[in-house]
């Protein structure tokens, strides 16, 4: 199995492998938001990126180390791990970056303070 579309590690598995795998648990996983403009999916806590997820995406947590979560996107399956922090609780998004970006404000005006740079597909 390939391990970037593997949602497992040596602790625990999704419930989706159940019967394809032998893991010692498996797990629903927690489905939680990426609150940051753009955060590196890692191969291994503090580890080289293997890809990128975007603000608003839906990312499943199975397990957690080293302050560090693992799991997979929902738009694609694809596993990795990134820093705890960068995950939230939030509320289904409500806009969408249909340009190549743009930038996000702190109030609804452009002269306001820029948060941040937001790449296309952001939510």
């Amino acid at each position: 199995m390939d391990r970037r579309l593997t949602p497992a590690t040596a602790r625990i598995a999704h419930i989706s492998l159940q019967g394809q795998i032998d893991a010692p648990a498996f797990t629903a996983g927690e489905t939680l938001q990426i609150a940051a403009p753009l955060v590196d999916l890692l191969r291994s806590p503090y580890g080289p990126r293997e890809r990128q997820l975007w603000l608003g995406e839906d990312f499943t947590v199975i397990d957690r180390d080293q302050a560090h979560a693992f799991g997979f996107a929902a738009k694609d399956g694809y596993c990795g791990w990134l820093p705890d922090g960068v995950l939230e609780q939030a509320p289904p998004a409500t806009h969408w970056v249909a340009s190549t970006g743009t930038h996000l404000y702190a109030q609804p005006k452009a002269s306001s303070q820029n948060l941040a740079a937001l790449p296309m597909g952001g939510r």
